[in-house]
């Protein structure tokens, strides 16, 4: 049978399917009685990975159909109305640990806070 898993395409060099797992990884898990991240949401995702929600939703849809990724609609932090949630499964965990072990996908850089101000005028 083959993998059912979601992978890098031909025009996406980076594995933007594998940023999304690794994004949503890198928010931790959350309780029941807590209100998510907006970084879980498709907004958060598109927001921190810089693309078009269409660039990311084939991606979720698969991650979900082959239950890699759980949705369901709650609010989150900043909102007022339910969106879309996406949490790792068991499986999810299993396949982004896994990644991290092989050194599949190198994690782009944070910037800081610091590093998005600009440079001092004069200096």
């Amino acid at each position: 049978m083959p993998d059912a898993r979601p992978g890098p395409r031909a025009n996406d060099p980076l594995g933007l399917a594998y940023r999304i797992l690794l994004h949503i990884a890198r928010q931790g898990r959350y309780g029941p009685d807590e209100v998510p991240p907006r970084a879980l949401s498709q907004a958060g995702i598109v927001e921190a990975l810089g693309v078009t929600q269409g660039a990311i939703v084939g991606a979720l849809q698969e991650f979900v159909a082959a239950e890699i990724l759980s949705v369901e609609r709650d609010h989150v932090r900043g909102t007022d109305r339910r969106v879309k949630v996406y949490r790792l499964t068991l499986e999810g965990e299993r396949l982004v640990h896994e990644l991290r072990r092989r050194q599949v996908v190198a994690a782009p850089p944070v910037a800081s806070a610091e590093e998005d101000r600009p440079a001092p005028a004069g200096g």
